[in-house]
């Protein structure tokens, strides 16, 4: 049997679907319960929200086949990371890249793939989602990145 072509997964020029959102990531929060033992969704709020907003990024078709997702998470920088006064526009020196704070990146991911499978949109079921992947760091301005592809 032939081995998935997943060379693509993270190439946004060559994604069926290339959703980007100049907002801050929101990660998936723990599902609650009630004191009469119902579950509940506490992210769904932000969750629909979200998926209002990617709605103009939606192919004509929904993916019916495998479905890999690759996401890039970009995190505002924080004050710290700048200098004082009359360079307060300048990074320090030796400020990380990486954000290896909480959130964490699984929890992200999980919040947009729930998100993106609210509808029948981009794809018909979250259960087509065989490879998730993505990054998280900082930049100057907090944006959410999503890739969409078929794997073949």
């Amino acid at each position: 049997m032939p081995r998935p072509q997943l060379d693509n997964v993270m190439d946004d020029s060559k994604a069926r679907v290339m959703i980007t959102l100049p907002e801050k990531p929101q990660a998936l929060k723990r599902h609650r319960h009630t004191k009469h033992g119902h579950v509940y969704n506490p992210s769904i709020k932000e969750q629909k929200l979200f998926h209002n907003r990617s709605l103009k990024f939606s192919p004509p078709f929904p993916i019916e086949g495998s479905v890999a997702i690759f996401c890039w998470f970009t995190f505002e920088r924080p004050k710290i990371h700048y200098r004082t006064g009359k360079f307060s526009d300048q990074l320090k020196e030796n400020v990380p890249f990486w954000h290896i704070i909480k959130p964490d990146l699984s929890n992200l991911i999980k919040f947009y793939e729930d998100a993106l499978g609210l509808s029948d949109h981009f794809f018909l079921d979250d259960k087509q989602i065989c490879f998730a992947g993505g990054v998280k760091y900082y930049g100057s301005e907090p944006e959410v990145r999503i890739a969409i592809n078929e794997i073949r």
